[in-house]
């Protein structure tokens, strides 16, 4: 009994998508291309991300201090800030060795100088980069830095393009919420109208409620369900290929291509665009159904 109840649901449903196939295939190709814009953007917010995170844990703000600095005082002032996770002194030594070391054939020229020129510096990290502003401006007021060298400019570009992204992706859901839950709302309501003596018929002998609704539900899942996988598969197929590409081109840009990521983000697109059409068509079959078997 059940197993035949299954069968004519699914059999039902598929009947219905093909009877219908042209609003259905509008139906499906709409969803689809809702669900592929809202997949790449998601997946360029959490790419910024991924790069804010991977500034975060190294970026490293140079504190430059004067010839007669205190420098353990300095360090020590610096470790009681919250905002500091970790810091280094560089002695002068040190920083001109660093100097000979990248200026590689060229490094006897650093020895004409004479006397060492460089002072003590610290290489300071923060713990996240909304952070280095606060860092920089408790820096400038200790009179024994002399200068302090951050990328700023760079840090507040990228924050503007997250909190950017993270918009877009806000607006880009609210909007792919609503159009795909409109085209499903409304092609249900018309394979509904479209089944209305068949539904009146089937309530009079004693259809139960889920025996009439079951087979709309699953035709409002598979639009929505099919539109996210056809959404999916191009986004992992572009999303791959732009992948190898930077990599080729720009390969100290870093790009999330860890395979258990990019699942997780599939598996929910795909989540979400049943889950949206289970919704949609549940809504759209029951308030039908419930005026349709209403007395007289």
């Amino acid at each position: 009994m059940i197993m035949e109840a299954i069968i004519y649901i699914f059999d039902n449903a598929f009947r219905l998508l093909k009877r219908q196939w042209v609003l259905s295939l509008l139906t499906l190709l709409t969803a689809a291309a809702m669900f592929w814009m809202l997949g790449m953007i998601s997946l360029a917010s959490l790419n910024v991300r991924h790069l804010m995170s991977q500034l975060e844990n190294e970026l490293m703000v140079q504190a430059y201090l004067r010839r007669n600095a205190d420098v353990e005082h300095v360090v020590s002032e610096m470790r009681k800030m919250n905002w500091v996770s970790e810091v280094a002194a560089i002695s002068p030594e040190q920083a001109l060795a660093r100097l000979e070391e990248r200026m590689g054939r060229q490094s006897h020229a650093v020895r004409l100088v004479g006397e060492n020129p460089l002072h003590w510096s610290l290489q300071i990290r923060v713990r996240s980069i909304g952070d280095v502003d606060i860092l920089v401006m408790a820096l400038n007021t200790m009179q024994e830095v002399e200068d302090v060298i951050y990328a700023g400019a760079y840090i507040r570009r990228l924050e503007q393009i997250s909190s950017l992204a993270n918009s877009g992706v806000v607006t880009m859901l609210f909007l792919v919420f609503f159009i795909t839950s409109l085209v499903i709302f409304n092609t249900i309501r018309i394979s509904l109208f479209s089944q209305e003596d068949e539904i009146f018929i089937m309530s009079l002998v004693g259809a139960t409620h889920g025996y009439i609704t079951y087979p709309f539900i699953v035709q409002g899942i598979t639009l929505s369900g099919a539109g996210s996988i056809l959404a999916t598969l191009g986004i992992g197929y572009l999303y791959g290929s732009g992948v190898r590409i930077f990599q080729e081109t720009l390969p100290f840009l870093p790009l999330i291509d860890d395979f258990s990521v990019l699942f997780r983000f599939y598996l929910t697109l795909v989540l979400f665009g049943v889950g949206l059409g289970w919704v949609c068509s549940y809504i759209s079959v029951s308030r039908y159904i419930s005026v349709a078997t209403k007395p007289i």
